[in-house]
């Protein structure tokens, strides 16, 4: 009993923590901006996200029951497993790959300067890019410069 407290307490710090990132309301404005919500329903958005992405379920392994029950044990959010198998398909992807998108990109906005310890050791880095193909020669006349020796 005592490990399912503290894993429940564990999951809604991290789900405190997204929203300190993404507020409720920008979760909904993109789920509605993909067509992942069009009206109010069961679950919403910040549920769904955390059900995918931060609930220690593997969707495409557990069945329905268990993350209807997870929901219900941990966000206190009792839905049918009809409700949950409803909203999995190719506009929760579209949801899931925006929501973590702007996750990136707010993360990484004014961060292009990661600190390491190898920082005290090298002023800058240089990349240098060798990488090389060949076209077949039957496009020499449209990529000049290409098939064969010329």
């Amino acid at each position: 009993m005592a490990k399912a407290k503290a894993l429940k307490s564990s999951m809604q710090k991290m789900i405190f923590k997204m929203l300190d990132i993404f507020s409720k309301e920008e979760i909904e404005k993109i789920a509605r901006e993909v067509g992942f919500v069009k009206r109010k329903g069961k679950i919403e958005p910040w549920q769904f996200l955390y059900l995918c992405a931060f609930s220690d379920l593997d969707i495409c392994k557990d069945t329905l029951v268990t993350m209807s029950s997870n929901m219900g044990s941990n966000l206190d959010n009792i839905v049918s497993t009809q409700a949950i198998h409803e909203r999995l398909n190719y506009k929760a992807v579209a949801f899931l790959q925006e929501i973590f998108v702007t996750l990136l990109n707010k993360s990484t906005k004014g961060h292009s300067n990661i600190p390491s310890m190898l920082d005290e050791h090298f002023k800058r880095i240089r990349i240098v890019d060798s990488t090389a193909f060949q076209v077949p020669e039957i496009y020499k006349d449209e990529y000049k410069g290409s098939g064969g020796s010329s």
